[in-house]
C-alpha cells in the first residue's frame, strides 16, 4: 500500500546481499595501495638497475664512438699526407717523362743527321768513282797522232758510190 491507501499488485521477491562495511573497505584499499608501492618500489629497483646498465652502455659505446673519430682522423691525415706524396712522386714522373721526350727527340734529330750525313758521303763516293772511272777511261785510250790531226775534209759519199 501507498501512503494514500492504495493497495497495488503483488510484486515480486527481491533479495541482496549486505556488502563489505566501510571500514573493510578502506582496509582492502590500503592493502591494494601497500601492493602497489611494493611493485612501484621493485620498478624503481628494477629501472635503476636499468638506468645503470644503459649508461654503461652509452659510455662504451661513446668511447667506441671517439675511437672510431681518431681512427676516421687519422686515416683522412693519411690519406691526405698519400695524396700529397702521390701528387709530388706523379709530378716527378711527368718531368721524367718530359725529359725523356727531349732525349728522344734529340736522338731522333741526331740519327736524321748522321742518316742525312751517310746519303752526303755514299753520294760524293760515287760521284768520286765515276770521276776516276772516266778518268781511266780517257787515260786508257790511245793517243794517236793522227787523231790529234784534223783529218782532211772528205767528201760525203754518195748511194752510188757503193755500187
Amino acid at each position: 500500500m501507498d501512503t494514500l491507501g492504495y493497495v497495488s499488485h503483488d510484486s515480486v521477491a527481491v533479495s541482496g546481499t549486505v556488502g563489505p562495511t566501510t571500514q573493510q573497505l578502506i582496509d582492502a584499499l590500503n592493502a591494494q595501495i601497500a601492493s602497489l608501492q611494493a611493485e612501484i618500489t621493485s620498478l624503481q629497483g628494477q629501472l635503476s638497475s636499468t638506468n645503470a646498465s644503459l649508461q654503461a652502455e652509452l659510455a662504451a659505446a661513446q668511447a667506441q664512438i671517439t675511437s672510431l673519430q681518431n681512427a676516421l682522423t687519422s686515416l683522412q691525415n693519411s690519406q691526405t699526407t698519400s695524396n700529397a706524396a702521390t701528387a709530388a712522386a706523379l709530378a716527378r714522373l711527368q718531368a721524367n717523362i718530359t725529359d725523356l721526350q727531349g732525349q728522344l727527340n734529340n736522338l731522333q734529330s741526331q740519327q736524321a743527321t748522321q742518316t742525312i750525313s751517310y746519303a752526303n758521303l755514299a753520294f760524293e763516293v760515287i760521284v768520286v768513282v765515276l770521276l776516276v772511272v772516266l778518268l781511266l777511261n780517257q787515260m786508257r785510250k790511245p793517243k794517236s797522232p793522227q787523231m790529234m790531226m784534223a783529218e782532211p775534209a772528205q767528201a760525203p759519199k754518195k748511194p752510188e758510190d757503193d755500187l
